[in-house]
Formats: C-alpha cells, structure tokens, sequence
C-alpha cells in the first residue's frame, strides 16, 4: 500500500476492519480537493502517521477543517500541529491513539479548538501579509546599511 511501511498499512486496515465496524476508514484514495474537503469535515478525526515528512499539508488542511489530527512525533510537525501525538512507531501505538480519540468527546472538542486558533493565528491570510511585509522591511533595511 505504502513505500517503507513495514506491513503497517496492512495491519491498520485489519485493525480498523475489526475493531471500528461503525465507522468508515479512507485509505489513500485520490479524492476531487472539494471531495476531499467534505470528507476531512465529517469525519471523527484525522491521521497522518508518516515518519518522514518536510510540511505536513494535510495536517494543516484537517485542522482547517475542524477535525482533531493523530500525527507520528517527528521533527517536521512539532511546534505547529495541534493533535494527539503518537511517540511510538507500531501499529498497536497508532490504535491506542485512534481508541482514545474515538472514545473521548471532550478531548477531540479540545483538540479541534486549539487547532483552529492555531491556523487562525498562523496561518491567516492576515498573519501571512504581516511576515511578508516584514521580510520586505528586513531585506530594505539590509540594503540601505
């Protein structure tokens, strides 16, 4: 299913298969981005257990959408996705993470709202202009030094 993934995969569709039966799991379907949008918004949560990554997009993108995210603990993520981290790297780390969202309400309303004021803050069209400008500012002042 997935390059590098240690039968991972396989074992979380088996897991999900056998343990989630009310709920409807997506796997790495190609979906239309106003599909895709619909689909992160229904949902209970998001997860996103890669162990290498360079942004994160689709993090931010569920967090856009108002639905809390399960993320791996690498470097790449730290200091701006709001979720419920998993430090291990086995699928029963990942099922643990999936049973404690799915069966607390309150943290999942917790979740969704730090992440919302996360994206609100740093990812505004507003907050972006801002670092823009600023950077403009920084490279005119070098240049007249």
């Amino acid at each position: 299913m997935y390059e590098r993934d240690n039968g991972f995969a396989d074992q979380l569709v088996e897991y999900c298969a056998a343990n989630a039966s009310q709920h409807r799991v997506i796997y790495g379907e190609v979906l239309h981005p106003h599909r895709l949008a619909e689909e992160i918004r229904v949902s209970d949560f998001f997860v996103f257990c890669s162990l290498m990554e360079g942004l994160g997009k689709s993090d931010l993108e569920a967090m856009t959408c108002g639905v809390p995210v399960i993320v791996s603990d690498i470097d790449a993520l730290k200091g701006f996705v709001n979720g419920l981290v998993v430090k291990g790297e086995t699928p029963s780390d990942l099922a643990f993470a999936n049973d404690r969202l799915l069966q607390n309400s309150d943290m999942r309303k917790k979740i969704t709202i730090r992440a919302r004021e996360t994206i609100s803050f740093h990812y505004s069209s507003s907050h972006e202009v801002e670092l823009w400008i600023n950077l403009a500012n920084e490279i005119l002042s070098c240049r007249s030094s």
